[in-house]
């Protein structure tokens, strides 16, 4: 049976590099990214990481950096699917 990278890769690669996401950042992503084609996906996925690296790094604390991180990522994909980004 083949891996969906998304499912089954990602989560642990995310998580390999300090990324706390939680189980409704996984959904939302997925649910966001799902009528992409695979390289699209990947893409996106990569500059919401990287958002999440922006917002997270001016913060010492490991639980508000989370949640800073996330609420920058969260915010780049939720705009970036409602005016129809391109990537």
């Amino acid at each position: 049976m083949a891996r969906h990278w998304f499912k089954d890769i990602f989560p642990n690669y995310a998580h390999s590099k300090g990324f706390e996401l939680l189980h409704d950042d996984y959904k939302f992503i997925e649910e966001s990214i799902k009528d992409m084609p695979e390289n699209e996906q990947r893409l996106l996925v990569r500059r919401y990481l990287n958002e999440w690296l922006l917002g997270s790094k001016d913060c010492d604390e490991a639980p508000q950096k989370q949640n800073k991180g996330r609420f920058r990522a969260n915010t780049f994909l939720r705009e970036f699917v409602r005016n129809g980004g391109d990537l």
